[in-house]
């Protein structure tokens, strides 16, 4: 996506997503974005001006968004029911050779991060890359691993 928006990242009004979201005959809502959650105080301010309009929403954003109780408070109020987290792997060496270092950065903090989430009633769809033209088919096996470390961390889970 970096490569199709030259790099950049565009932030669009406020004021424009609420028009938008008014002339629609919709409380249900997906804001397509790839990282709703990449500028906390933008989403902050987008939380607090949904809260009157009580709709229901869901997104894609990266999981550190479990580390701003202000900006949770303000998801839940604005009518937010989950997002979309891309983990990618739970396999380190998967996850340099896919160059994705932000994962690799809160890669520890995971567990904490999803109770966090449970503890609020946040729902998380998570999503994985299996496989990468470079993965050699011996590290195929930590499919299972990511399915009994996802499930570990999930909300119904007795463990």
């Amino acid at each position: 996506m970096s490569e199709y928006f030259k790099a950049r990242c565009y932030r669009r009004e406020v004021g424009e997503v609420l028009r938008e979201i008014e002339a629609q005959d919709r409380r249900f809502i997906f804001f397509v974005d790839d990282n709703i959650a990449a500028d906390h105080e933008a989403l902050k301010e987008l939380c607090r001006a949904l809260v009157p309009m009580r709709i229901r929403w869901v997104s894609q954003a990266s999981i550190d968004m479990a580390d701003d109780p202000e900006l949770l408070d303000l998801m839940m109020a604005s009518g937010c029911l989950g997002n979309v987290v891309g983990f990618e792997s739970l396999d380190r060496r998967a996850l340099r050779s896919m160059r994705k270092s932000p994962n690799l950065v809160r890669f520890d903090q995971y567990r904490r991060q999803l109770a966090t989430l449970r503890s609020r009633g946040m729902q998380l769809w998570a999503s994985f890359t299996l496989a990468t033209i470079s993965t050699p088919s011996s590290r195929w096996r930590t499919r299972s691993s990511s399915r009994s470390t996802t499930s570990s961390a999930s909300p119904r889970s007795t463990s």
